[in-house]
């Protein structure tokens, strides 16, 4: 999150959609049992942690439970 943050580096937002996609894909698709739907939902998640990757506290939750958020929240939103 940090290089995302400081550098804008596509190269670590890629590596979290390769370590966390995968499961990202399974929460969504649990809510919303639509394939197109759950891509749509992890894609919007992936937006908005580039987006907002200044504001990731590593105190408050690690890397997969605010991705985790933002996935049931872009599924559910």
């Amino acid at each position: 999150m940090e290089r995302i943050a400081a550098l804008s580096d596509k190269t670590a937002l890629a590596e979290l959609d390769a370590r966390h996609g995968m499961t990202l894909y399974a929460i969504a698709y649990s809510l919303l049992f639509d394939p197109a739907a759950a891509d749509a939902a992890v894609a919007a998640a992936f937006r908005e942690a580039w987006r907002w990757a200044s504001s990731f506290d590593p105190c408050r939750k690690t890397v997969r439970q605010w991705l985790t958020d933002l996935t049931r929240r872009a599924a559910l939103g």
